[in-house]
């Protein structure tokens, strides 16, 4: 039994009123949070893609009550039901009044996000003061104080001496032990399919670049502070890539870690900063592309259009053709 407070941001988002009172706490049994926590602890911290076919930079706790809820596809809805008990955290409320909150890996960052609404079960009156919201933070300030909980709770067993207790607390301090022993691959797994992280894993294996599979370990807790460039670039895709593709595309990232970016196309991509998120502004951020090319009176047009090919042979960007086994290909992003 004990008190709970959630800060996020400099706020509190256990914070809530019930019967014209405002209280800061919660007041439970959390016990079954920390088992949740220590049992999921790999996928809250790298699991980053849904499971059903979503926009996966949309905020998970909105993405993940409207896929539960959609009625046009029952295996969506059972996928994110699943995924809901591995990273919504009133999944681990045991009858309690949690806020309905998620956490997932973010690129190399956490996401956290929250509806604002409350349990279900909740008596009249009670409403959780924080409105929806979604905030990204470095993996490190998120995972870091959560892990240091564990080990708080594992290292102070209950002082009462019911039976069930200490048995309780033996199996969660395995569990937390257990985090401790895990290999390398086994957080890289959960941000990967299986059998693509096997062909993955194998040929970036074989070569001598151990740094473009092996990710940044975090030297004093079980999580992945930096993503391996193999991981990222192929981490979240739903479409089979065979093992010639996966040889292929690694072939075209190793080649592009070795070039060099020309002083012409480094000095325009610094100019190009944007505010938003490239997917959301990729207009303006074209707009400004032509602006600054207009400014260094270059024309890239032909025929009303801009020319990709004229553009690439002004800033020295080398252009080579590759083929695909894969047809559902449509861009490929080199993480490194």
């Amino acid at each position: 039994m004990g008190k709970l407070e959630l800060t996020v941001a400099n706020r509190n988002r256990m914070e809530h009123r019930l019967g014209g009172h405002r209280q800061g706490d919660l007041s439970w049994y959390f016990g079954p949070m920390f088992h949740w926590l220590a049992e999921n602890w790999i996928h809250l911290f790298h699991e980053e893609h849904f499971t059903w076919r979503e926009r996966s930079y949309d905020a998970s706790a909105a993405a993940c009550e409207q896929a539960m809820a959609s009625t046009s596809g029952e295996d969506s809805a059972a996928a994110a039901q699943q995924w809901y008990f591995r990273h919504g955290f009133s999944a681990a409320d045991a009858g309690g009044l949690f806020p309905d909150l998620f956490l997932r890996r973010f690129s190399d960052d956490v996401e956290i996000s929250w509806t604002g609404t409350a349990s279900p079960f909740a008596p009249d009156g009670f409403t959780f003061i924080s409105e929806p919201g979604r905030i990204c933070l470095p993996v490190e300030s998120v995972a870091s104080p959560l892990w240091d909980m564990l080990q708080w709770v594992k290292d102070n067993p209950p002082s009462l001496c019911r039976e069930s207790f200490k048995e309780d607390h033996h199996r969660l301090a395995s569990k937390i032990e257990g985090l401790s022993s895990m290999k390398t691959d086994q957080f890289q797994r959960a941000d990967i399919p299986e059998t693509l992280y096997r062909r993955v894993e194998g040929v970036f294996r074989n070569l001598d670049r151990p740094e473009l599979l092996d990710p940044v370990m975090h030297d004093s807790a079980p999580f992945v502070v930096l993503k391996s460039p193999a991981v990222a670039m192929f981490g979240g895709i739903d479409v089979d890539i065979s093992l010639a593709d996966v040889t292929e595309l690694r072939e075209i990232l190793v080649r592009s870690t070795d070039g060099e970016t020309s002083n012409r196309l480094q000095d325009l991509v610094e100019n190009a900063a944007l505010v938003g998120k490239p997917w959301q502004d990729g207009y303006q951020l074209a707009d400004n592309l032509l602006d600054d090319l207009e400014e260094l009176e270059l024309d890239m047009l032909s025929e009303g259009r801009m020319s990709i090919m004229r553009f690439c042979c002004e800033f020295g960007i080398e252009v080579v053709d590759r083929k695909l086994d894969a047809d559902s290909i449509r861009g490929v992003a080199l993480a490194g």
